[in-house]
């Protein structure tokens, strides 16, 4: 099933799922469209959660309730006269930034590419203000965007198996702040002390999409050392409900998963097989 409009086409996404896809390009035009589409469909029939991306809207939906061409058509009708949410809707966010040594290895390597030196480098890339476009990858990981033509540069050829948490990094012409340490393959150019993604926090996410970023640099005296943990191992709080004295090979304790953080980063996870978990 693809059905198309003259700004995006609705495409099938397995049997639980469909996609909103929209132009095949990066700009905060299309992103406020893809958010303002999302608060229209977020309640309709049969639409269980829904994930904005980059271009694209995915639409979880529950198969034995949800009409998958009314919904389609739904989305379509919806395109006719939708219009991007404004961009100084959301909240402006500054950052502190410890720019190049330790904190950005490869700054020079950007600044380098881009004709210009570390110094040129930094100003401009913290001379503006960017938005959250999306929230994936990783939990409250923030794709930021749009960055300067003359900065933009390539992501790394072969990733690095560990970036540090708060590692701010480009990869073409989006920017963005690693929440966790992962690993990565964008090119670090500085790092926030701010932690991006604290489960223990009332909200654990920091920047959600539509918000504005600030980077402001600072000098690594103001932050003599920024933690490498990762605020996302916590030691879990409550009393113990049960123990497992003898697990057997691949053995793993599972639940029904958690619906609704998708658009934040954070998988359902869960049992693979809800339906046989309930009657085991």
């Amino acid at each position: 099933m693809t059905r198309g409009s003259r700004t995006a086409s609705v495409l099938p996404f397995g049997d639980r799922g469909l996609v909103v896809e929209f132009a095949d390009e990066l700009s905060t035009e299309i992103s406020g469209c893809v958010r303002a589409l999302s608060r229209r469909l977020h309640d309709a029939p049969g639409v269980v959660e829904v994930v904005p991306t980059l271009r694209s809207l995915l639409l979880i939906i529950d198969p034995l309730t949800a009409d998958r061409n009314r919904l389609a058509g739904t989305a379509l009708q919806l395109l006719q006269n939708l219009r991007p949410d404004q961009d100084g809707a959301g909240r402006l966010i500054e950052l502190p930034v410890v720019y190049g040594g330790d904190a950005g290895p490869d700054l020079a390597d950007v600044a380098k590419m881009s004709g210009l030196t570390t110094r040129e480098a930094i100003e401009l890339h913290s001379r503006q203000d960017y938005q959250v476009l999306m929230v994936g990858f990783a939990p409250g990981f923030p794709y930021l965007g749009i960055v300067a033509a003359s900065l933009r540069s390539p992501r790394l050829r072969v990733p690095r198996t560990r970036v540090p948490a708060g590692s701010v990094g480009i990869a073409d012409a989006l920017t963005g702040v690693y929440p966790l340490s992962t690993p990565g393959g964008w090119r670090l150019i500085g790092r926030t002390p701010q932690i991006i993604y604290d489960p223990r926090r009332p909200d654990p996410i920091l920047l959600r999409p539509g918000d504005h970023v600030r980077f402001v640099p600072v000098t690594s005296a103001l932050f003599p050392e920024i933690p490498l943990g990762s605020p996302g191992l916590v030691e879990p709080t409550g009393r113990p409900a049960m123990e497992v004295r003898d697990a057997g090979l691949y053995t793993t304790v599972q639940d029904l998963g958690r619906t609704g953080s998708r658009s934040l980063g954070l998988p359902s996870a869960g049992a693979m097989d809800p339906a046989a978990l309930q009657l085991a």
